[in-house]
C-alpha cells in the first residue's frame, strides 16, 4: 500500500471529498496502477491444459512445444544411457552371461581381464545346469572346456507307477475276451450272474396269492404234509387252547366214574412227571437221613473221647 495521509479527511474542503480521497489512497498500488485480481483456476482451464498432450500419440498438440521437448530429450538421452551403462559395468559382470561375450562400452571403458576361479568354486552351486539357458554345465559354463564340471550320470530309470489310467487292461474290447484265462473267467461270471438272478427271483416270488400256493414245489409239499399232521392232531391241539387249569385237570384224561382213559398220552406224561418228583424227593430224604446218621456218629465219638480224657486226668491226680 502507498503512504496514507491520515489527515486527508481533515484537510479536505468537505467530508465527502475527504472520504473519496481516502478511498483512492487505499486503492493505490505501491508500484503504480491498480492491484490485479488473483487468477481463478477453473475446470475449463485445467481441461485445456490436459488437452495439450495427445494421450494416443504421446505428443504435444502445439508443434513448437513438441519440438522443444524433443530437442531436450535428444540432448539428454545420450548422457542418460552412458550413465546407465557405466553403472551396469560397475555393478555387474563385464561379459554377457548368456553369450559369454565381453561387453563393449564407450571409449572410457576399462578393459576387463577374466580371472579363472579355483576348481573348488567351479561347481559351487546347488544345481547341475545353467539356470539361464537350462543347459548342463558341460555345454554352457563360464569356465574353459577342460575345467568345466563333468556331465552328470543319467539317473536310473524308475519303474513306471501304475495308476487307473496307465494300468494294462484285463479285457480286450476289440476281441471281447479276457487277456488271460478267458474261458474260466467267463464261466465264473455266468454262474455268478445266474445266482444273482435266481436270488432276486426268489426274493419277490415266495407265495402266489392267486393259486394260494408256494412257488417252490418242495416247500408246498412240506406245507401240505404239515397241514395233514395238524388235522390229525386237531383234537389234542384243541385242549391246549383251553385255560391252563382246565387243560391240566385229570377229568379230561380219564372218566372218574368208569375209569376209561380218554387221553393216554397226556395221562402218561402227568404220571411220569409225578414219578420224577417223587424220585427227587426220595433221594433228598435219603440224603438227609445219611447226614443225620453221620452227625450222630461224629457226636458219639466226640463224647467218648471227652470222657476218656477226663478219666485220665482223674487217675493222675489220685496218684499224686
Amino acid at each position: 500500500m502507498g503512504n496514507i495521509d491520515l489527515d486527508v479527511v481533515k484537510n479536505a474542503p468537505s467530508w465527502s471529498e475527504g472520504i473519496r480521497r481516502y478511498q483512492e489512497q487505499k486503492r493505490e498500488h505501491p508500484a503504480g496502477g491498480e492491484t490485479r485480481k488473483p487468477q481463478y483456476i477453473t475446470k475449463f482451464l485445467m481441461s485445456r491444459q490436459e488437452a495439450m498432450v495427445n494421450p494416443i500419440t504421446q505428443k504435444f498438440n502445439d508443434d513448437q512445444t513438441e519440438q522443444v521437448v524433443k530437442r531436450m530429450e535428444e540432448t539428454s538421452i545420450a548422457k542418460t544411457l552412458n550413465r546407465a551403462w557405466d553403472t551396469q559395468l560397475f555393478r555387474e559382470q563385464h561379459f554377457d552371461i548368456v553369450t559369454q561375450a565381453a561387453k563393449r562400452g564407450h571409449i572410457h571403458e576399462k578393459v576387463y581381464k577374466q580371472i579363472l576361479k579355483p576348481p573348488s568354486l567351479v561347481t559351487a552351486t546347488h544345481t547341475d545346469y545353467n539356470i539361464i539357458s537350462g543347459k548342463g554345465f558341460h555345454e554352457h559354463h563360464w569356465a574353459p572346456l577342460d575345467r568345466r564340471p563333468p556331465r552328470p550320470a543319467s539317473p536310473q530309470k524308475k519303474q513306471q507307477f501304475l495308476t487307473a489310467l496307465n494300468r494294462p487292461r484285463e479285457y480286450d474290447i476289440l476281441t471281447n475276451q479276457y487277456t488271460k484265462n478267458h474261458e474260466e473267467r467267463a464261466k465264473w461270471e455266468m454262474d455268478r450272474n445266474r445266482e444273482e438272478i435266481v436270488q432276486k427271483y426268489w426274493e419277490t416270488r415266495n407265495f402266489d396269492a392267486v393259486t394260494c400256493s408256494f412257488y417252490d414245489k418242495d416247500k408246498e409239499a412240506a406245507f401240505q404234509e404239515h397241514m395233514k399232521d395238524k388235522h390229525l392232531n386237531q383234537g389234542s391241539s384243541a385242549i391246549n387252547k383251553l385255560p391252563p387249569t382246565l387243560a391240566a385237570s385229570e377229568s379230561l384224561m380219564y372218566d372218574i366214574c368208569t375209569g376209561v382213559v380218554r387221553d393216554p398220552v397226556r395221562l402218561q406224561q402227568i404220571i411220569d412227571a409225578d414219578n420224577s418228583i417223587l424220585h427227587a424227593r426220595a433221594g433228598k430224604i435219603e440224603k438227609e437221613k445219611s447226614l443225620r446218621v453221620s452227625h450222630a456218629l461224629s457226636c458219639s465219638c466226640f463224647l467218648t473221647s471227652v470222657c476218656a480224657c477226663r478219666k485220665n486226668r482223674f487217675r493222675k491226680t489220685n496218684c499224686f
